[in-house]
């Protein structure tokens, strides 16, 4: 994403990274927000790593 706000975008992808990686308590909002990632097939640009991005599916 090409964004002026580099640090709300980086946020976002810490606080996905939280959701998944560490059992972060989500609202409905940061749901929405990740299966659209999901769907749009965005989970490279969130997670770095190919074992990351498999927690992140399952």
């Amino acid at each position: 994403m090409e964004n002026v706000n580099y640090i709300y975008e980086k946020e976002i992808r810490n606080t996905l990274r939280a959701l998944v990686l560490r059992g972060f308590k989500n609202d409905l909002s940061f749901s929405i927000l990740f299966s659209l990632t999901h769907d749009c097939h965005l989970l490279s640009e969130v997670f770095g790593s190919t074992s990351e991005i498999a927690d992140a599916k399952n």
